[in-house]
């Protein structure tokens, strides 16, 4: 008679089930779900199932949950994605969200920014893993002046490639100064930023 204790398999029915699905990350991150005990046997594929890292405004609070409980992910990210606009403004503003755990990524090389309103404070938060960034892709970004994102491109200093999909916009200034002068910049912008890839 099979016994139910709390999700415990002998573990040769585990590698069985593991060699089906090893290849599948939806099914290793199911099975992982089951109960504890059936998490640790996905473990060792760890670096598989949090290569790469997708970050939403929806997830980004339960990944850092996930960090906090299990620390042993942090060295298995190697490729993060940060996609977080808003409803109102459609961008996400670094401000709003606390990034200062990117600093604490050591292996990340190559990082997505989408949707995201470049300020400096954002510019700042990423300092430390924006040196050890190899490739950068950025996509609908939106900055009130066009230099927080020379700023935010150039705190890159070990880059290989740089990919701009799109051209940045610049976003309404925040403390009304002369639109005139907003406009003529924003034109200039425009017309120096193009969507590029770059490999050094």
């Amino acid at each position: 008679m099979l016994r139910r204790d709390n999700g415990i398999l002998p573990a040769e029915l585990h590698d069985i089930v593991i060699q089906h699905i090893e290849h599948g990350r939806d099914m290793l991150l199911a099975y992982a779900a089951v109960c504890r005990s059936w998490e640790n046997g996905v473990w060792p594929y760890r670096k598989r199932l949090f290569r790469r890292v997708s970050l939403t405004r929806h997830n980004i609070n339960p990944f850092l949950a996930l960090l906090r409980m299990s620390p042993r992910v942090i060295p298995c990210i190697q490729a993060l994605s940060i996609n977080c606009p808003t409803e109102s403004s459609g961008l996400g503003s670094a401000d709003s969200l606390a990034f200062g755990f990117l600093d604490s990524l050591p292996n990340v090389v190559e990082l997505r920014l989408e949707a995201l309103l470049v300020t400096p404070t954002f510019t700042s938060s990423i300092s430390g893993l924006a040196a050890r960034v190899r490739e950068l892709e950025v996509a609908a970004l939106c900055a009130e002046d066009p230099l927080h994102f020379v700023r935010l491109v150039g705190s890159f200093t070990s880059l290989k490639k740089l990919c701009i999909k799109d051209r940045p916009e610049l976003a309404p200034r925040a403390d009304g100064s002369d639109a005139s002068t907003h406009d003529q910049s924003h034109g200039m912008f425009r017309i120096l930023w193009r969507p590029c890839t770059l490999c050094y």
